[in-house]
């Protein structure tokens, strides 16, 4: 159960970093069905360059596949508790350093981006099972 619950992703995100054992953590969701770990490495080869590292695809970030440090915690306690529930506050806080990862780092390991793909509509369920078929 969350620390503050009913607040999200970023609240999640909160209480897993809270209790980690170390002072940072990889932060992925349970509906992303190809994580690579290769893709993973391109993020945690960064992981100290920031409070924050996360990929950047195209101007999205992708805070489900990124590092988070505890040095993070202060900024989301905050955030979580006023309910400003979006990883964009987090990465924007002026009390962070978010490092933000480019698409073509990530291209040259997962071409089509498999990694970051996740599965929340009917449609994106239908485009994993024709991935699994072909």
């Amino acid at each position: 159960m969350d620390l503050i619950p009913g607040r999200a992703t970023l609240g999640g995100l909160y209480t897993g970093l809270h209790f980690a054992a170390h002072d940072r953590v990889f932060a992925a969701a349970s509906d992303m069905p190809w994580l690579s770990p290769a893709a993973i490495r391109v993020v945690l080869d960064r992981a100290l360059s920031g409070d924050i590292v996360i990929p950047d695809l195209a101007g999205k970030l992708q805070p489900m596949h990124a590092v988070y440090a505890k040095t993070c915690l202060p900024v989301l306690r905050s955030l979580v508790e006023v309910g400003r529930l979006k990883v964009q506050d987090l990465c924007l806080s002026p009390q962070l350093r978010a490092h933000r990862i480019p698409e073509a780092a990530f291209r040259n390991v997962d071409p089509e981006l498999r990694s970051f793909f996740n599965i929340n509509t009917p449609e994106d369920l239908a485009k994993a099972k024709k991935w699994i078929e072909t």
